[in-house]
C-alpha cells in the first residue's frame, strides 16, 4: 500500500547528523616534536637572528598574566558549563584523552563567542581554555568537533605555555602583532591560536 506524500516520514532538518560510535585509542607517547613542521623551526631560527627572541620571550613570560587572559575571555564570551553543553564537553574530554592529556590534569574550559566560525586555544597552562566562535558547535557533528578540539589541544601540546618552545611561541606572536612587551593583547595575549 502506498503512502501519500504528506504521510511519509521525513528526516528532521534541524537534527544534527551523528557519527557512529567509534572507540578511539589513546595516542601513546605522542611526541609533538615528531609532528612539528620543519618551517616552524626555520622561522624561529630566523627570528632569533634578527631579534632577541630569547630576551623577548623572557620579558613576555614575566609580563604574562593568565588570570587576565581568562578574565578577558569571560568578559567577551560565554563559558559553557558541562550541563549547558554535555555533548561538546564529552567530545572535548575524549579529544584530550586520545591526545594523552591526563584526566587528572588541568581542567578543560569551553567558551562560546561571536564571530566567524573558528576555534582558538588560549595559551594558559591551567585551566586549558578552548574557545569556539560563531555557530561552530551547532554546525559540526561529533567527528567534526573531535577534529577541531584535537587541533586546538594539539596547539596546547605542541607550543603551549610550558617550556622554552611555548615562551618562544608567545614572543613570536608578540612580534607578529607588532607588540612590544605583551601589551594590550587582551584575551589573545599569550598567543591564542586558531
Amino acid at each position: 500500500m502506498k503512502q501519500r506524500a504528506e504521510e511519509r516520514p521525513t528526516p528532521s532538518r534541524s537534527a544534527p547528523v551523528r557519527a557512529p560510535e567509534v572507540e578511539r585509542r589513546t595516542l601513546r607517547e605522542l611526541d609533538p616534536e615528531r609532528l612539528r613542521c620543519r618551517l616552524e623551526d626555520e622561522l624561529l631560527a630566523k627570528l632569533e637572528r634578527g631579534a632577541d627572541l630569547s630576551g623577548l620571550a623572557a620579558r613576555v613570560t614575566r609580563a604574562f598574566d593568565p588570570a587576565r587572559v581568562r578574565r578577558d575571555l569571560l568578559a567577551r564570551s560565554l563559558r559553557l558549563s558541562r550541563s549547558m553543553a554535555p555533548e561538546a564537553y564529552a567530545t572535548l574530554t575524549e579529544s584530550a584523552r586520545v591526545l594523552g592529556l591526563p584526566a587528572t590534569g588541568p581542567e578543560l574550559e569551553l567558551y562560546q563567542s561571536a564571530g566567524h566560525e573558528n576555534a582558538a586555544m588560549h595559551m594558559v597552562e591551567a585551566p586549558i581554555l578552548v574557545e569556539v566562535q560563531g555557530r561552530l558547535l551547532t554546525q559540526l557533528d561529533d567527528s567534526g568537533l573531535c577534529f577541531v578540539f584535537g587541533h586546538e589541544l594539539g596547539h596546547y601540546l605542541a607550543h603551549g605555555p610550558r617550556g622554552e618552545r611555548g615562551q618562544r611561541h608567545m614572543a613570536a606572536h608578540t612580534l607578529a602583532r607588532g607588540g612590544a612587551l605583551g601589551g594590550g593583547g587582551g584575551a589573545r595575549e599569550g598567543g591564542g591560536s586558531d
